[in-house]
């Protein structure tokens, strides 16, 4: 479910591109869930980043099974930063603003009050606020965990020497083959030789 400040926050970061020539229809951004947040949103070619090798692979389960671990490590210390979104004293922008400056500090955020008024929306209202952050902060955010009508979000720090969690991972372009699968008989038993 897009809000009316999500709306406006999408026709801002889109104007550019609508004043340099490119069309979008507004039935496509009204209607649009959750874009790869690799996509480049400007039209100058030496403005598009190219990006990092662990970001184009995304996040493997196992990452975010440790991200979800440090998460709830975090909230029992009363360490990881939540913010309520409220909508009577709060514009969307401003919120989105604080929450990419949690981001920026912290790396992992709990943002709660995500759809109250119907539960069956959080999900997509979740990965909606995460490609608005994605937007603003013009790098890949990470649903790492929903609960109930909280969502906890990582988004590595843009400068490498701030990050203060290190995601480490075994994988190796090309490296795994799968392995032959044994003769069998008529059966379906394994031969032997």
């Amino acid at each position: 479910m897009m809000t009316k400040g999500s709306l406006s926050l999408l026709w801002y970061a889109l104007l550019p591109l609508l004043a340099a020539g490119f069309q979008v229809l507004p039935q496509s951004v009204v209607g649009s869930c959750h874009i790869h947040s690799h996509t480049a949103l400007s039209v100058n070619p030496n403005a598009i980043v190219e990006p990092e090798e662990s970001e184009r692979r995304g996040i493997s389960p196992n990452q975010i099974k440790t991200l979800r671990k440090e998460a709830s490590k975090r909230l029992a210390r009363k360490l990881l930063v939540q913010r309520t979104f409220e909508n009577d004293n709060d514009s969307f922008d401003e919120f989105l603003q604080r929450v990419c400056q949690d981001l920026d500090d912290n790396e992992l955020v709990q943002v709660r009050g995500v759809s109250l008024e119907d539960k069956r929306l959080v999900y997509q209202s979740a990965h909606q606020l995460a490609y608005d952050l994605s937007v603003v902060l013009q790098r890949g955010i990470t649903v790492v965990q929903i609960q109930g009508h909280a969502v906890t979000l990582f988004s590595p720090s843009s400068d490498p020497k701030k990050r203060k969690m290190l995601l480490r991972t075994s994988f190796q372009e090309g490296a795994w083959t799968p392995r032959e699968k044994a003769p069998r008989d008529h059966r379906g038993q394994i031969v032997k030789e």
